[in-house]
């Protein structure tokens, strides 16, 4: 069975931005990705015994998932069109019943050209950080010969990946964005946050 890491920072990746978001914030995100851009949204993983979900609206988002409460990755998505390649992945991954409450399966997604947004949450008065990142060409063929799960790098347009997620990142840091913490944007209902004694993690 292939094994499945969520990309961090020590990942070479053409985008990493990191920002603290509260629940608007991200809704205001998902709007912008749903009907601005050309986004498709998907779970990064199942639930147990069920297959991807893709979500249309931000409405089944927040009716499937916690926006509000987590820590770090509490949410993981997948962003993804056609025009980065049409090799998307859902892979089956063989569970042990005995140590998943009787579940055998669940679903990844998997693709070297995805870009994958993880939203951090509220937990024990502090604000995890959230997340946007993906490889680039450069990375994901380093890391290809040892990871054959995310098929295959040449089958990816890198430029329109590129192009995507520079839009992301410069619509959350620049149009949401009320104040910056290192490199960190901070959106508008995260800094409220801050004001009432939440910290920032």
């Amino acid at each position: 069975m292939c094994t499945y890491t969520i990309v961090t920072s020590k990942l070479k990746k053409q985008v990493n931005y990191d920002f603290y978001a509260d629940k608007k914030d991200k809704e205001l995100i998902l709007k912008y990705i749903l009907n601005e851009m050309d986004l498709r949204v998907f779970d990064s993983y199942s639930s147990y015994g069920q297959e991807i979900t893709e979500y249309k609206t931000v409405e089944e988002i927040t009716e499937k998932l916690d926006l509000k409460n987590g820590r770090e990755y509490a949410v993981s998505l997948i962003l993804w069109n056609s025009n980065f390649s049409d090799k998307l992945i859902f892979e089956r991954i063989e569970l042990n019943p005995k140590k998943c409450d009787g579940h055998k399966f669940r679903y990844a997604t998997r693709g070297w050209g995805t870009i994958q947004l993880y939203l951090g949450g509220l937990d024990k008065n502090r604000l995890h950080h959230s997340h946007i990142g993906h490889f680039n060409e450069k990375g994901a063929l380093q890391k290809e010969t040892k990871n054959h799960c995310n098929g295959k790098v040449g089958d990816w347009d890198w430029k329109e990946i590129s192009k995507n997620s520079r839009k992301l990142k410069y619509y959350i840091h620049k149009k949401l964005a009320t104040e910056i913490k290192g490199s960190f944007g901070i959106l508008k209902f995260a800094h409220q946050l801050t004001k009432n004694g939440i910290e920032l993690e």
